[in-house]
């Protein structure tokens, strides 16, 4: 299982996928999400953080502009 730490988060670059429950997050989103966690609710930030799983097969959207 892939892992990384909150200290980690903010220095990584390039396409990674985080999954939380049924929706998925850009490394972008995540890097917002915490950046505000941090802010207003440093001590839950680890806790939050753990929850975000990082994704081996980022997520497929089919294009229904495709079809016809």
């Amino acid at each position: 299982m892939l892992t990384m730490q909150l200290h980690e988060l903010f220095s990584a670059t390039g396409e990674i996928w985080f999954k939380k429950g049924n929706y998925y997050y850009t490394l972008g989103q995540v890097q917002t999400i915490m950046r505000d966690t941090v802010r207003v609710q440093p001590e839950n930030a680890d806790k939050i953080f753990q929850e975000f799983k990082i994704c081996k097969n980022p997520p497929r959207y089919n294009n229904d502009d495709n079809k016809k």
